[in-house]
């Protein structure tokens, strides 16, 4: 009798301690997911890659952009171009008449800009006035850069040279504070007389309550899943991410066993962006492809018309 109650007991206590053990996993499953979404709403801390200092000196403030001339040691190479573009663009600012962010002057307010106009090719001087310059900086009060990579060109712009940005920008406000705003584009740049200058630019800003709420897009891996697997039918088996730091690559092979790969990389607010694909060749080196997964779902959808 007394061992059946002993066997008894011992049952329920397994079970009891079954129910905790699966309740604490259940809890962790939970908080892991809860974690998983934190990255959508922190701000970066990736180190600033616009520190080089004392490139303007005092002779320079208050020039126009026509009696400037930038020495071609700023301008050797085209990420010698960006890093000093930017770090004489830290600490300018070009605050609104109602911004009440800071207090007094804010570093070194308009002086640069003059200053950084003439890192643009004649080109794009031609496109954009100064005026029009120094508008496109309105309410921004720093400005740091972030990431910087140089990558495949642009289809249809085979010859530019083209760098991925992203930057960090305090941004004023009404009230007595200001936000750190993030954007993240490309820049294209040309040589012109051995050195190297921007011939154009374009920024799209970082949205931080979309990517956690809504779609799947934002993923690296679900991303190639749907677009390229079931809307161009490319890809054959499992989609395999490798990460470095804040690049993603996605691995698939065809149904002829060819290779290829997305290269993405991890913004601020938590998105994978698209870059660039890769093909590997016959002798075993990944070269640039041009994959429209858009023409393959209008043609999808062409199809079942």
């Amino acid at each position: 009798m007394f061992k059946k109650r002993l066997t008894s007991l011992l049952a329920i206590i397994l079970i009891s301690s079954s129910v905790v053990i699966n309740a604490e996993d259940i809890k962790i499953d939970n908080e892991e997911d809860t974690y998983s979404l934190e990255r959508f709403f922190r701000p970066s801390n990736m180190p600033i890659l616009n520190t080089k200092r004392n490139i303007l000196s005092i002779d320079d403030y208050g020039k126009n952009p026509s009696d400037i001339n930038l020495n071609k040691e700023l301008l050797k190479t085209p990420k010698d171009t960006l890093v000093n573009y930017f770090s004489v663009l830290r600490e300018a600012a070009n605050p609104l008449d109602n911004t009440k962010t800071g207090c007094g002057s804010l570093g070194d307010t308009r002086g640069p800009y003059p200053f950084a106009y003439n890192f643009l090719s004649k080109s794009y001087k031609y496109k954009v006035s100064y005026e029009e310059y120094i508008k496109s900086f309105e309410n921004q009060l720093h400005i740091n850069l972030i990431k910087l990579n140089k990558v495949a060109p642009d289809k249809n712009r085979p010859n530019d040279i083209k760098y991925f940005v992203e930057i960090e920008v305090i941004e004023g406000t009404d009230k007595s504070k200001g936000i750190f705003a993030y954007y993240y584009g490309y820049i294209y740049l040309e040589k012109d007389d051995d050195v190297y200058k921007i011939k154009d630019m374009m920024y799209i800003p970082e949205n931080y309550l979309c990517a956690p709420y809504h779609g799947w897009s934002w993923d690296a891996k679900s991303f190639v899943e749907i677009e390229y697997g079931d809307w161009c039918s490319l890809v054959d088996g499992d989609v395999i991410i490798k990460e470095d730091g804040y690049e993603r690559k996605a691995y698939f092979k065809d149904k002829s066993k060819n290779e290829y790969y997305v290269l993405f990389y991890e913004l601020t607010n938590g998105v994978d962006i698209k870059i660039a694909d890769y093909k590997k060749d016959k002798n075993g080196k990944w070269q640039v492809v041009y994959i429209d997964p858009q023409k393959c779902l209008k043609n999808k959808k062409m199809t079942y018309k």
